[in-house]
């Protein structure tokens, strides 16, 4: 049995409050079959927050991939250990010797040569800095040069394997599957969609990021190229008799009911609401108002409940949405979110009102690892379920780790992709050396965020006396190393140019105090990156104690003592329109925007330069303060 409903004649259903309204809103097909008193077994695959990571690519796992069973190459995990033992002096090993995880040094260079790197580097001489320029080259080493994770097709073969050992089984994503790697830039979703259908997708929500080419585009995507249902409950859309509609309403629906071989599994899906701030809007671009996330559950969850076995949510709320939900709405069995780029190992088990379990289940980013949920299930209760986390890298028989096959049908699909991007964009082409490395996160500003906003600043036609982005807008670090133009476009993924306004006194006290609440909000890590300022954020008053522009106090002990001044700024056009909740920034009647690429703009500046390193004022608390 399938059932599938079209939310816009569910709404409208729900508008006219009758049965019979409601009833032309969903059809069902295929039998009725249960199995009372039996225990029943599912296996749900589950990925979100895929973020157009459809090929393999490079990175190193940190400590928590690790605890995950996401391994680094071999080559990567000595050079981790050879780092942590590079980090102490000579002087240094009689009071403060590496810890005993750490390879001794000896052991390290041994590992080096052993690999064909580093034959001249002595240990006891030990050069801190040249043997580390040394080490560095065990990432390029033979053992390492293809060693990647992810990718579509491997995630594909993972499924395919998972589900030759489950009776029943569906494999589902929680969203975000769009922007995040160069195949997105240049076919706007087109290869993620088609991936999703060729690995059996059962049925997907919309993230947040799915807009980020507007609506239109996104209703073609899914229109041309989605062969599994695509939920959402929590968003209404506009009428697909509207002029200049969407049609979206026609696309997405509340719910989805499957019959897995006598086991009835009803879907919801639900979107985010805080990374969207224009959907509380009347009337906005994307044509779709949120509903309030429990209201939109008690009117669904009441219409599928005691047609299946199981309801399920599907959701791109976050992890603190989907804790939300489960304690205070009945009737849900699991929540499979994403939004924050988490694995729950464990998963979560919160009690909702009636005193039962909602089992809460995030599975990751990147396409990193897919987690199997296996449940037991007997008259609609949950008796017993069980998690495993898949990682999905490269392995080989010398390391112990055990390959990830490929899938031949999403292999096939991304082919042709793959090949279009490798001729339309140089990607592997380096543009200079980081000496340093460059993480975009700390409590306060972060050496990437301070390379990114001077970069903005000092560009020729921009100049301005301070430069402001966003901290999420930077999406991965940037390791020491050769800097090649890939390596750039997974630090911005998205399409943003370089906008420049003048901001007023009063415009600065309500910009620096919306970013000082909104960094409160997120545990006191800054959300904003500067140049050319000096800013101290109060985390527990969420306002901004002090700021300097090029020197000029503007706020002293949370007072503007700069009224009537003005300064340039230059900024992203994403949180310069608005986004992110920058209400400040959309309301500026003097932006400009210079249609200046950012990804572009930071590769012009490393690739003047040549050579960086983080100087020793960059990043801590040097150009942003947190009082908390």
């Amino acid at each position: 049995m399938t059932v599938r409903c079209n939310m816009r004649r569910l709404l409208e259903g729900i508008a006219l409050l009758t049965v019979g309204a409601l009833s032309v809103a969903c059809q069902a097909e295929g039998l009725d079959v249960s199995y009372p008193g039996q225990d029943l077994r599912m296996t749900f695959l589950h990925t979100t927050d895929s973020h157009s990571k459809v090929l393999p690519f490079k990175f190193v796992p940190n400590v928590w991939d690790e605890r995950l069973g996401i391994l680094p190459c071999p080559g990567d995990d000595q050079l981790s250990s050879c780092q942590e033992c590079l980090g102490y002096q000579v002087d240094d090993f009689a009071e403060n010797p590496p810890t005993p995880d750490a390879l001794k040094c000896a052991d390290c260079l041994q590992f080096a040569e052993a690999e064909g790197v580093c034959p001249g580097c002595d240990p006891d001489a030990f050069d801190q800095e040249d043997c580390y320029d040394c080490l560095i080259e065990v990432r390029q080493s033979k053992r390492c040069e293809n060693w990647t994770y992810g990718g579509a097709a491997r995630v594909g073969w993972v499924i395919n394997e998972e589900r030759k050992k489950a009776l029943r089984s569906a494999y589902v994503d929680t969203g975000d599957y769009f922007q995040g790697a160069p195949i997105y830039n240049l076919f706007t979703g087109e290869a993620e969609v088609r991936a999703l259908s060729a690995m059996g997708c059962e049925a997907s929500v919309i993230g947040n990021h799915e807009f980020d080419n507007g609506v239109t585009k996104l209703a073609d995507m899914l229109y041309r190229f989605a062969e599994f249902p695509v939920l959402n409950a929590n968003y209404m859309w506009e009428s697909a008799d509207a002029a200049g509609s969407n049609q979206l309403s026609q696309l997405v629906n509340p719910y989805f009911i499957r019959d897995y071989n006598g086991l009835k599994v009803g879907y919801i899906g639900l979107g985010n609401v805080h990374s969207l701030n224009s959907l509380g809007d009347a009337d906005n671009s994307l044509g779709v108002r949120a509903l309030e996330t429990k209201q939109a559950l008690d009117t669904y969850i009441p219409m599928i409940e005691h047609q299946v076995d199981l309801v399920v949510l599907l959701s791109h709320l976050g992890l603190s949405g989907d804790i939300e939900a489960a304690k205070t709405v009945r009737g849900i069995d699991i929540i499979f979110g994403g939004h924050d780029h988490i694995i729950l190992n464990p998963p979560l088990e919160v009690i909702n009102p009636d005193g039962e379990t909602t089992v809460v289940v995030h599975s990751g980013v990147n396409y990193k690892a897919v987690g199997r949920l296996d449940v037991v299930v007997r008259d609609r209760n949950i008796l017993s379920h069980h998690y495993t986390v898949i990682p999905v890298q490269s392995g080989d028989e010398d390391s112990g780790i055990p390959p990830v096959g490929e899938d031949p049908a999403v292999a096939n699909v991304l082919y042709d992709y793959e090949f279009e991007l490798n001729r339309a964009q140089n990607l592997t082409r380096e543009i200079g050396v980081a000496k340093t490395d460059y993480p975009r996160a700390a409590p306060g500003d972060s050496p990437l965020g301070n390379l990114v906003t001077d970069a903005m600043r000092a560009r020729r036609g921009v100049e301005t006396d301070f430069a402001l982005t966003n901290s999420l807008g930077i999406r991965a670090d940037l390791p020491k190393g050769p800097i090649a133009v890939g390596k750039i476009y997974e630090i911005f993924p998205f399409e943003n140019s370089i906008m420049t306004m003048y901001m007023s006194g009063p415009e600065l006290q309500r910009l620096f105090d919306y970013a000082a609440g909104r960094t409160a909000a997120y545990g006191c890590k800054t959300q904003i990156q500067i140049s050319g300022a000096q800013a101290v954020l109060d985390c527990t008053r969420g306002r901004t104690k002090y700021l300097a522009i090029n020197g000029i106090e503007v706020i002293r002990d949370y007072a503007l003592v700069q009224p009537y001044i003005a300064f340039s700024m230059a900024t992203n056009d994403y949180i310069g329109n608005g986004g992110s909740g920058f209400d400040v920034l959309e309301q500026n009647t003097t932006k400009s925007n210079t249609s200046l690429s950012l990804r572009d703009v930071v590769i012009d500046f490393i690739e003047e330069k040549g050579e960086i390193s983080v100087p020793a004022d960059s990043g801590g608390n040097y150009r942003i303060e947190l009082i908390q």
